[in-house]
């Protein structure tokens, strides 16, 4: 039973937990993401006339968190007779009324702010930059779609490079590009390097294997930032055959891009296999294991917050890249607006950013935040 504060008056517990959840979205009202956003910047009305900008941005939250279309829920809207009804291809062409660079230049710029009010400029910083795809079952001539490892039923892909604060708090993101069709990986990743490092401090950088080549490792070692990067079995490493863990120069060659010297560190498992990674300078491995446990404890986060803003992201079938930006990165906003409130400096955030009140389960936040935005619609 649940007793009123100050009285002797017993609640059941469904009065309970209608009780708890009328303050969690009280406290949801004071701390909106959608404020949060319009905070940052982020205005799709280039003109005051029609829809306000609340009122898009509210749907199109609605949609992420739910994971659903634009149109189902617009078409959910208008079954429950909300008070502004607005059509899915307003919206849509809403998100495209900017160009894929201006989109991406306002995006960075919101985490940029982000950044700004959470973060520590002066902090040597733990810096991940990973490669994500989302898949696309259409015509592989489309604009900016890529080849992609054959899963579920495709082989093509919007593939988005992003550049993230890897932290105890989580994954912060600070940066996203979409990779256009015939780009580099390779510039796409200079560019973000340059990027973050306006940023933050950059400490180390961590790069999985989806980075190997020459030309990297010798870019890698020219910019002079400390990197982590996980090592594919190549047939020069397997030939080493080592049975026990140790750190060790290594020549890589390229047909192609000539050849490079790196340090590489490699640590045996329990299954007696070895596991390679490529560092910037044998000053800073102390041990195997240290670089190993360092890569693996930080990277597992990275693939998780990855699957959540994936599976929190509203559905299209869109051929249009700045959908498929807009939708990805506003994904990435939210998450990361839920995410302030576990750093440590959540309170002056509050102040400046509007942030949401923090849950521990970001599921549980997306169902109270998609709820209260439903009913500021009706």
């Amino acid at each position: 039973m649940y007793y009123e504060k100050n009285t002797r008056r017993e609640y059941p517990m469904t009065a309970r937990v209608s009780l708890e959840i009328r303050r969690m979205l009280k406290d949801i009202e004071k701390f909106s993401p959608i404020k949060t956003l319009e905070t940052l910047g982020l205005n799709l009305k280039k003109k005051p006339r029609g829809y306000p900008n609340k009122t898009i941005l509210s749907i199109i939250l609605i949609a992420t968190l739910l994971a659903r279309s634009i149109e189902s829920i617009v078409d959910f809207l208008t079954q429950l007779n909300a008070r502004e009804k607005i059509s899915a291809d307003n919206l849509l062409r809403l998100m495209k009324s900017m160009t894929l660079d201006a989109l991406e230049r306002t995006v960075n710029d919101m985490l940029r702010k982000m950044v700004k009010h959470v973060w520590w400029k002066k902090r040597a910083t733990l810096i991940a930059f990973d490669i994500t795809d989302e898949l696309f079952y259409g015509n592989s001539k489309t604009k900016h779609v890529k080849a992609t490892k054959p899963r579920k039923g495709t082989s093509r892909a919007f593939r988005f490079l992003i550049g993230s604060i890897v932290s105890r708090y989580g994954k912060f993101i600070v940066y996203i590009h979409l990779l256009r069709k015939d780009e580099d990986l390779l510039d796409a990743l200079k560019t973000g390097i340059r990027h973050v490092r306006t940023i933050v401090k950059i400490g180390t950088i961590l790069l999985d294997r989806g980075f190997f080549s020459v030309k990297t490792l010798r870019m890698l070692l020219s910019m002079r930032h400390r990197f982590i990067m996980a090592l594919p079995q190549t047939e020069s490493l397997r030939k080493l055959n080592l049975t026990k863990s140790c750190i060790f120069r290594h020549r890589f060659k390229s047909k192609d891009h000539g050849s490079v010297i790196v340090w590489v560190v490699a640590r045996i498992d329990d299954k007696r296999n070895p596991i390679f990674y490529a560092v910037l300078s044998r000053k800073m491995v102390r041990k195997p294991s240290d670089t190993h446990w360092t890569y693996q404890k930080k990277r597992w986060r990275i693939e998780i917050n990855n699957k959540m803003i994936k599976l929190y992201k509203a559905r299209t079938s869109s051929r249009d890249p700045r959908i498929r930006l807009f939708l990805f990165a506003f994904s990435c906003l939210i998450y990361n607006s839920w995410l302030i409130s576990g750093f440590n400096m959540v309170k002056s955030a509050k102040k400046k950013l509007n942030a949401p009140i923090h849950y521990r389960y970001y599921s549980v936040w997306s169902i109270l935040v998609a709820f209260h935005a439903i009913l500021r619609l009706l």
